[in-house]
């Protein structure tokens, strides 16, 4: 059992003011990190000591002093007790009479030492060594080996950097349980401590992994080896705890922090998804809770800050805006405490400091910049200084070196708080935090004098992060390589429905970026009567609270160019269209990708048309997509327009003439409708456009049944483009004539040689078209045996296929196509569960974790608020970044690359070319997957 709390202590205001701001509170957290570390882990002896061997020290010395004859040298400490495990909490009153040089007399009293060994003091330890010890790593501030100043700090750094490694092996050798948790030494789990462990295990294995450390050119610690062991405990917790449900709001704080770390280190793409899903899922759960007082609004903020950061979801960093706002008007600057809490442990301190000082750097013009600075700085100076958390302070000249002297007095120390031998007791008390402190209404006391390791490790963690130009404490996630652990390393939960769902969503973000904010080709602007017209058309009743506002300054395509580099141009601002511009830079114009264009236009226009999914003029709901579904409505009639009045600037093609007899005959029969499938009207209908859209069809019908296509992506696009013509024509004649080619060309199609697994996948996507239409099983079956040696030729590891590594824009649409084509139509003819395994397990493998899709938004953007509430895992994969973080100087936006390329171990995507025919025919497809409400499968009238 834990010995009671030591007798009080009270600590009475000063009569003249002491000068102090926000940077005296950081310098001060730094020193008071270092020195709460330095006597827990190389003094007191609380916890089970080691001794190193005396060649590793040598070995230490001789890395940081390459030259001990410089006048600077480094030398281990007389009676240090460097810990491979830590105990839980002691009395930090010394026991004998005080010599700064001997550590040994700096001893707490054994007798008063719970021994419990926890996770949650193991891990805060390991983060507190780590990050020290990249600190003494640091070139400009520690020197480098060849530096004659910083020798002895460079060789505490080594030691802090094997206590980590120690302690980590500690906890996975005695502390480990059978379900891969890390117990307490009484057998009991801390479920936020295994999150505190998670985050230690990732920080110590990316320090050692590290080529050069920050700020440094180099890495003292480097060993990949180690690196490996403490990256597979991460693996492991990060595994163990995949069913876990934080039970509180601190463990969810904890929780999101620790997932950032992991996301952060991990070389495992599917986990890093994985953990970034979590992220969100407890994102969400956070911004939810209801926190009752100041420590619990703190660790909402400190978990939020991270979720945001990871995320791009600035729903998570307005929550935390909320929580400060509460906390603010909380705080009474008289006391420096907060009115709904009037004793602090000194956990409940670091995590207040933590999210204050995580709003300082990450809460922009969210929260008021000035108030929080001055909380940061009225509490740190009331409940760390005066209220005597912090119980000692050592004179400057101990326990530094001589370059870090020249500072203010007040950067190491608040004048009041005494020296360690007068601190209290007959010895003394160390410099250490006391584990709690409490307000009681005139003055502060210190209500338990005890040293609480967890809570003293994570304050020490959080008041070096006060510094994270040198310190880093909110590790940047950035998306990994593919796939670059060799395997495809996916979601555990990822099947068909998550691929479904996310299709739906890169078919609606490829479609927006480009018709309507890259300016990727020749744009026009409606006039504004125009708009008004589709405002009012789309929204009966604007005092509703859901109106229409019109993008600013879109960039709407009466020319699409065939590709352009999709990187964007300057620093976005999703609420302007004009700063999502891409550089750009391909000016064909060819016909195929004007067509698939069209087509993807189209049937976007009808998706916002359905009734019951984005609402009708009178609902209170969808009325900015019904919007944007006009706009999609309006742009094939300009399109088409300059295709038929500038036809000698359009590059042409069998396919393109083929995708084109798909686009005419589509829009025909969208314009020409009394009312869309799923819907009670059609705001789309326009007799006009419906008459010139079938007349360029029948015209163009002439030309496609007179073409002699050879290969199987013509034969496949041809016969799906006389499909559409059949299902949309009123002219019975020329519906017989091309079902009399669909059959005829289905039937080449079957015989036609191959091997690729996407020409697999495109006879298939082709035979199934022209077997359905027609009523023709030996088609069917042909298409059987087709999409059967693409399923064959699965590789379960990457997602891909053998024999073909590199995969096009438009591959993928055509591979998922056929994917799809057979899920809906082919029945018994194939194994379906096979069919499901693979259109999940290529979309995950290729699309995502290929980086075939560049980037995607955050869930709060570009989507009415009715539609972010899906799973997270629906809206976006969570490996891939936001568009700023995608690459190059400004972003990518969120649409796919042209191709991307498996070499073996990882994947490589082409993001500096977008391929407009490609992409626009492969997110046709995927909105394809939603056949119940956008049918991409006609059927004859």
């Amino acid at each position: 059992t834990q010995p009671p709390p030591t007798p009080t202590q009270s600590v009475e205001p000063t009569a003249t003011p002491i000068p102090f701001d926000g940077t005296a509170a950081e310098e001060e957290g730094y020193w008071y990190s270092r020195y709460n570390l330095g006597n827990l882990v190389f003094r007191s002896a609380l916890g089970e000591t080691f001794k190193p061997d005396p060649e590793i020290i040598k070995s230490f010395i001789q890395l940081a002093d390459a030259n001990p004859d410089d006048g600077d040298t480094a030398a281990p400490k007389k009676g240090v007790a460097p810990l491979r495990a830590v105990y839980a909490s002691g009395d930090p009153h010394y026991i004998q009479k005080l010599d700064v040089n001997d550590f040994g007399t700096q001893r707490w009293d054994p007798a008063s030492f719970d021994t419990t060994i926890t996770a949650r003091a193991m891990g805060w330890t390991m983060i507190k060594e780590i990050e020290w010890s990249k600190q003494f790593h640091v070139d400009n501030h520690f020197g480098t080996p060849q530096d004659d100043f910083g020798a002895q700090w460079r060789f505490v750094g080594l030691l802090l950097n094997a206590e980590a490694k120690q302690q980590g092996l500690y906890a996975l050798q005695n502390l480990k349980n059978e379900q891969g948790l890390i117990a307490d030494s009484d057998g009991q789990i801390d479920w936020s401590g295994q999150w505190v462990m998670l985050e230690a295990y990732s920080d110590l294995a990316a320090a050692l992994k590290a080529d050069a450390l920050p700020h440094s050119a180099s890495n003292r610690y480097h060993n990949p080896q180690q690196a490996s062991v403490f990256g597979g405990a991460a693996d492991m917790l990060f595994a163990s705890l995949t069913d876990r449900q934080p039970a509180d709001i601190e463990e969810l704080s904890l929780a999101i922090q620790a997932l950032t770390w992991y996301a952060a280190t991990t070389d495992k793409n599917g986990n890093q998804a994985d953990a970034l899903q979590r992220i969100t899922r407890f994102g969400d759960m956070l911004a939810a809770a209801q926190p009752a007082n100041a420590t619990e609004r703190a660790f909402v903020i400190r978990g939020l800050i991270e979720a945001y950061r990871t995320t791009g979801n600035d729903t998570y960093l307005a929550a935390a805006a909320a929580a400060f706002e509460a906390m603010a008007a909380d705080f009474n600057p008289e006391t420096g405490a907060f009115d709904s809490q009037n004793t602090y442990t000194i956990d409940n301190v670091a995590v207040i400091m933590g999210a204050l000082n995580s709003l300082k750097f990450f809460g922009g013009n969210a929260v008021d910049a000035g108030e929080v600075e001055d909380i940061f700085t009225n509490f740190f100076l009331n409940a760390v200084n005066k209220s005597g958390l912090q119980q000692s302070v050592p004179p400057i000249p101990v326990a530094k070196g001589e370059f870090e002297q020249d500072e203010p007095p007040i950067f190491f120390g608040y004048p009041t708080i005494p020296k360690p031998p007068m601190a209290g007791g007959d010895f003394g008390i160390a410099p250490v935090f006391a584990a709690e402190v409490t307000w009681n209404g005139s003055g502060w006391e210190v209500t338990d004098s005890r040293f609480d390791t967890a809570g003293a490790m994570h304050a020490s963690n959080e008041f070096i992060w006060f510094h994270n130009d040198e310190v880093n404490g909110f590790p940047e996630v950035v998306a990994l390589p593919p796939s670059a652990t060799g395997v495809r390393n996916g979601l555990a939960q990822y099947d068909a429905t998550a691929a479904e769902e996310e299709g739906y969503w890169y078919s609606r973000y490829n479609l927006l970026s480009l018709t309507l904010q890259s300016g990727n080709g020749e744009t026009f602007m409606p006039p504004k009567e125009m708009l008004m017209a589709a405002i009012k058309m789309v929204d009966a009743d604007p005092s509703d609270g859901d109106t229409v506002v019109p993008p600013v300054n879109p960039a709407p395509l009466r020319i699409v160019y065939a590709g352009g580099d999709p990187h964007l141009a300057q620093a976005l601002d999703p609420s302007d269209f004009g700063t999502l511009r891409w550089v750009g830079g391909d000016t064909r114009i060819t016909t195929e990708a004007t067509a698939w264009t069209i087509v993807k236009e189209l049937e976007w226009a009808k998706q916002f048309h359905v009734d019951n999914h984005f609402g009708t003029p009178d609902a209170p709901f969808g009325a900015q997509q019904r919007f944007v579904g006009m706009m999609m409505a309006l742009m094939p009639k300009m399109q088409v327009k300059a295709w038929m009045e500038e036809a000698d600037r359009f590059d042409n093609s069998l396919a393109g003439d083929y995708a084109m007899l798909l686009a005419l005959s589509d829009g025909a029969g969208v314009y020409g409708a009394e009312t869309l499938p799923h819907s009670a009207g059609n705001r789309y209908a326009d007799p006009d456009a419906a008459a010139m859209f079938a007349a360029a069809a029948d015209q163009l019908l002439q030309k496609v049944l007179a073409s002699e296509p050879t290969g199987v992506r013509d034969l496949s696009i041809g016969i799906q483009a006389l499909v559409w013509y059949a299902a949309n024509t009123s002219n019975a004649d020329n519906r017989a004539l091309a079902l009399d080619k669909i059959a005829a060309w289905g039937e080449t199609l079957a015989q036609t040689p191959h091997s690729l697994p996407v020409e697999h996948a495109t006879v298939a996507r082709g035979l199934i078209e022209a077997g359905r239409i027609t009523g023709n099983d030996t088609l069917l079956d042909a298409a059987a045996k087709h999409l059967g040696l693409l399923l064959a030729a699965y590789v379960s590891e990457t997602g891909a296929f053998s024999g073909q590594d590199t995969y096009t824009a438009d591959d993928a649409g055509t591979i998922m196509g056929a994917l799809n084509a057979g899920r809906l139509f082919l029945g018994d003819r194939i194994d379906q569960a096979k069919v499901e395994a693979v259109f999940a397990g290529f979309f995950e493998g290729v699309v995502n974790l290929g980086g075939l899709q560049i980037s995607a938004p955050p869930i709060n953007l570009f989507k009415a608020p009715f539609e972010q509430e899906e799973p997270p895992i629906f809206l976006r994969y969570p490996a891939l970044p936001v568009p700023p973080m995608a690459g190059g100087d400004f972003g990518i936006a969120p649409v796919l690359a042209a191709s991307t390329t498996w070499d073996g171990s990882r994947w490589t995507a082409d993001t500096a070319h977008f391929d407009t025919a490609g992409a626009m025919h492969s997110i046709n497809e995927f909105i394809w997957f939603h056949n119940d409400e956008v049918n991409g499968f006609p059927e004859l009238p």
